[in-house]
């Protein structure tokens, strides 16, 4: 088991094996499940949020589709998700809602069924695929901070979101980005990591929130609720889509 003990010129960091390193600072890039997090905050289970994703590259040659097709299909309580990445290749995703985490199992046989009555290209999408990957949607809230003296979480360690804006492994780089310039400009390890936080809580808090919701929404399999959500969503103008997808994909650091 890893231990962190700061010191007033920086971290040892203690290891199992009983061997000892020492550093100016740390950063805790370990994941939602962080032991770094752990060590100075104290242990949290990520939240499963009811529904499993499943990922996959096929190859599929487009026939009626147009090229840089990307799509995104709801269901009651399922969504399907294309994006076109060239030379014939589509990754995509699916979800759907789940008491529990999924256990292992023939993962692609049970997608064909679940997605049969879809339109396609997905049931071919999904038998063009060789290796699918099946993960329950987890997060957590909000962290009151990231940081203590020389150590700093990044990534989903500081800030884990479900997985439906596409923006978990995009949040760490932004990070990565933003920390540098901190540490390179600032004169301490500890201002520098303050300010770090300071500049990526506001946005890394919208994109948690906001993926949450989407997810939440996504998910609606009560007939009712699926109805109006189709109503609405086609009376929303487009400018307002717009509007919101660049909030999220056109940031800069």
């Amino acid at each position: 088991m890893m231990r962190l003990a700061q010191t007033k010129f920086g971290v040892q960091v203690h290891f199992a094996d009983g061997s000892i390193e020492e550093h100016d600072a740390v950063i805790g890039a370990d994941g939602i499940r962080s032991r770094v997090r752990a060590q100075l905050f104290g242990p949290v289970d990520p939240i499963y949020r009811g529904y499993t994703v499943w990922r996959g590259v096929a190859f599929y040659r487009r026939r009626a589709m147009r090229p840089g097709y990307n799509s995104e299909s709801w269901g009651h309580g399922s969504r399907f998700g294309i994006l076109d990445i060239g030379q014939d290749r589509f990754t995509w995703y699916a979800t759907a809602n789940a008491p529990h985490p999924a256990l292992p199992g023939e993962r692609k046989g049970e997608l064909l069924q679940r997605f049969a009555g879809w339109h396609q290209p997905i049931p071919a999408l999904i038998e063009s695929t060789e290796l699918i990957l099946e993960n329950g949607a987890y997060d957590l809230p909000p962290l009151a901070r990231w940081t203590d003296g020389r150590v700093a979480l990044l990534g989903d360690a500081a800030h884990p979101c479900t997985p439906n804006l596409g923006q978990g492994g995009c949040m760490a780089l932004e990070d990565a980005l933003v920390l540098a310039k901190c540490i390179s400009s600032d004169q301490s390890a500890e201002f520098a990591l303050r300010r770090y936080e300071s500049l990526r809580r506001r946005r890394t808090r919208h994109i948690q929130h906001r993926s949450l919701l989407m997810g939440q929404i996504g998910q609606w399999q009560n007939r009712a609720a699926v109805s109006g959500r189709r109503v609405v969503t086609g009376l929303l103008p487009a400018a307002l889509f717009e509007h919101n997808l660049r909030r999220v994909y056109s940031y800069e650091t």
